[in-house]
């Protein structure tokens, strides 16, 4: 049954006004739900028999833009309309779980030795590194300045939560935010021409990832990875999973590995809570401790 054995209704015309190339959407409501594709038939019910249908029918990607244009409509009208409460929770598909990477220590030194052959990898090698030893956001770590040092801390309020955050600063960190420092020189940082650009000279976040990437293959971060992703297992080159959040996750995961104590890790990344902090410990087993272990241990 189609579209057009039916009488148009406000619904379908608001939809189809909004979205004029999505009939089809209207299309599986009707044969999911068996219900007129209208403002009456807008329950919860139905919404978990459509969501239900269209994970069954269609990639989880395009079944949650669906759902999203759906939902879209329907907030136009909310403060008309009674919409059971929840409504929106029901009308909602989850997004696949991806996995990440992170670098270890031993990578991330790789990155400090690199010397930069242009401005921009310059700019981007200093920034990621500020990433990866202070688990700041690119937002932030991008627009620090020696402003940010205080009594040999690193002090800072994020931009996004608006959070503080203070934590002990190492020596690669004041070589990158203090240029004339010995730290500097220590770490052969000034043997790169590119090294008086300032720092927080904005990047695009595609350039960023770019030339990130780019330095990590560099350095020789090329073993191969499987990820899940987007729906899939991929197996990639680990420098192309890279980005200018890895630093931060690097900086969570490895601070962990040492210290295994989570609610350590969530005050000096500055987040709100060590349950925001679980999504950036990207370690698998080998996180646990010897007595974790021990347990399973016992078992074989």
């Amino acid at each position: 049954m189609t579209i057009a054995e039916h009488n148009k209704n406000e619904l379908y015309e608001v939809f189809l006004k909004k979205y004029p190339k999505n009939s089809r959407i209207c299309e599986m409501w009707m044969e999911a739900t068996n219900t007129d594709f209208t403002f009456a038939n807008m329950s919860k019910p139905n919404f978990a028999v459509f969501v239900n249908y269209l994970q069954s029918h269609v990639a989880r990607s395009s079944a949650r833009t669906y759902v999203a244009m759906v939902k879209s409509v329907l907030n136009l009208y909310s403060e008309n309309l009674d919409l059971q409460k929840g409504w929106d929770r029901v009308l909602s598909v989850k997004a696949d779980e991806s996995q990440q990477v992170y670098l270890s220590e031993e990578e991330i030194k790789r990155i400090v030795d690199y010397i930069p052959s242009n401005e921009i990898e310059s700019i981007v090698q200093r920034q990621f590194l500020l990433g990866c030893l202070t688990g700041a956001r690119h937002s932030d770590y991008s627009q620090f300045t020696t402003a940010n040092l205080q009594n040999g801390k690193l002090v800072y309020v994020s931009q996004k939560t608006h959070v503080k955050a203070e934590l002990p600063l190492c020596n690669v960190a004041k070589a990158i935010l203090q240029p004339e420092s010995e730290n500097t020189y220590k770490y052969g940082f000034q043997k790169s021409p590119f090294y008086d650009t300032d720092i927080t000279k904005e990047v695009s976040d595609p350039t960023f990832n770019e030339y990130i990437r780019l330095i990590c293959k560099k350095v020789g971060i090329c073993k191969k990875v499987r990820l899940y992703r987007r729906g899939r297992f991929e197996e990639i080159r680990k420098y192309e999973a890279v980005s200018s959040h890895t630093s931060r996750r690097s900086f969570c995961t490895n601070l962990y590995l040492r210290t295994r104590d989570i609610l350590l890790v969530s005050k000096l990344a500055g987040h709100k809570s060590a349950t925001q902090t679980e999504t950036y410990i990207v370690c698998g087993m080998e996180s646990m401790t010897n007595n974790a272990m021990a347990y399973f241990d016992n078992f074989r």
